[in-house]
Order: structure tokens, then sequence, then C-alpha cells
């Protein structure tokens, strides 16, 4: 009987960590599509074209220079081919935050939305934090 008591405490156990998962990710699903309409919403209406395509482009505050931002990953996902180099930032990087694991739990429309008003707004602290890598 004892076998029995406790393969059934196993189950529960397991279909509560399954219903946790379950709501987990509703939610990221959710601040996803949140953070996806924000998104649309600071782009221009090139920007929202070339969304489409699975990047936009934004224009460096003190050069002039053109970022190229890819939309499918949040790291080294940043190139100026001007400078022939590709660029990370993070959300973490911008406000200096020190995680040991070095990642915020955030939405990826919010990271590009972050990385393309930094580029935008302050190309200088951008160029100083982000970690740079030849093209």
């Amino acid at each position: 009987m004892t076998n029995y008591y406790q393969r059934q405490a196993i189950l529960l156990q397991v279909r509560r960590a399954q219903q946790r998962q379950q709501e987990r990710l509703q939610r990221e699903a959710q601040a996803e599509r949140r953070a996806r309409r924000l998104l649309r919403k600071h782009l221009t209406p090139k920007q929202l074209r070339q969304l489409k395509k699975g990047y936009f482009e934004v224009k460096g505050s003190r050069s002039g220079h053109i970022y190229r931002i890819n939309c499918h990953r949040t790291a080294q996902n940043i190139v100026n081919r001007t400078l022939r180099r590709r660029f990370c930032i993070l959300i973490d990087n911008l406000y200096d935050w020190s995680f040991s694991h070095g990642y915020v739990d955030c939405p990826k429309s919010d990271h590009l939305l972050a990385q393309k008003l930094i580029i935008e707004t302050n190309e200088g602290r951008f160029l100083r934090i982000a970690e740079r890598m030849w093209l």
C-alpha cells in the first residue's frame, strides 16, 4: 500500500509542476505580445516593413551610421556594416544590473526596443558598453 501512496504523491507533484510550467509559459507569451505591440508603436513605417523580414535598421544618434537589429535573437544581433562589426548588448548591460547569471527574464521585444532606443538616443554609451565582434 505504501508504494501506491508514494506513486500517487509523485504523480500529484508532477501534475502540479506541469501546471506551473504551463502557467509560466502563458504569462511569458502574454508579456511578449504586449512587448511586441509596444515595439511596433515605436517603429517607423519603414522599420515596420523591415520587421516583417526579421530585422529593422536604426540610425545612430552621433555618427549617423546605420545599425541593423536582427529580431530573431537578442545577443550578438546588432550589425554595423560600415564599421564591419557585430554588437551585443542586453538589458542588464544597459542598466548596470549585476546578475550573477547574466540573464534578465524579459520579453525579447523589450530587449529589441531598448537596443533601438539607446542607439537612437545615446550612441556613445551604446558603443562604450556593447560587446564588439568583427564581421
